[in-house]
């Protein structure tokens, strides 16, 4: 899989759906609007959607579990017991946190609604970053941690009608970091589309 990698919701139609490209332009990961918001999403490797390649469970609304296709779990995306930090869980281990470059960009993008033409005009403008901080130590029950250097850069482009997120690896990642920061990135789009759409 080739960075960076891509994740359209693709807006048209009665319900949006995910893609997943990679740097090559090839499809690595689709989403049917049918499955987005229910407890158990599958990630299929294309349009055609044969078996899953992963599956995400949310235990309720701020922890999603991935599972690999054989279903064993291979992480977790979630907050921590006081809901301070959203933390990225490789097994069992918290391995990254997400960051807000900017927290009053990604704010004022929030307020703005997902509207078609509108999406082209603030796409322009707005553009939230989010990285993926590795952690050296951490977090306690407080949600303290000890970070280290930025592994990972999510990017936010409206465009006329669908929204991308752009994922960038800015270091050389394990093949099961690298799963679970993209599912990680499929759940934070996920839940920034449906408080778009509630």
């Amino acid at each position: 899989m080739q960075f960076p990698i891509d994740i359209t919701i693709k807006m048209l139609g009665w319900r949006a759906n995910f893609l997943v490209t990679d740097g090559a332009g090839r499809t690595v990961g689709f989403v049917p609007g049918s499955q987005i918001g229910s407890g158990k999403m599958p990630i299929y490797s294309d349009e055609n959607m044969g078996s899953p390649i992963y599956t995400i469970r949310a235990e309720h609304a701020f922890t999603h579990w991935f599972e690999d296709a054989a279903g064993a779990k291979i992480g977790q995306f979630g907050l921590t017991p006081l809901g301070i930090g959203k933390f990225i869980f490789v097994g069992d281990e918290p391995r990254f946190k997400f960051v807000d470059e900017s927290e009053w960009l990604d704010f004022f993008d929030r307020l703005i609604p997902s509207v078609p033409v509108l999406n082209g005009l603030t796409g322009a403008v707005l553009r939230p970053r989010t990285n993926a901080v590795r952690l050296e130590r951490g977090p306690d029950e407080r949600g303290v941690t000890q970070d280290g250097a930025n592994a990972f850069r999510m990017v936010k482009k409206r465009m006329m009608i669908d929204i991308r997120y752009s994922l960038y690896a800015l270091e050389e990642l394990a093949a099961r970091e690298r799963e679970c920061l993209i599912l990680s990135a499929i759940v934070y789009a996920l839940q920034d589309h449906i408080i778009k759409t509630m």
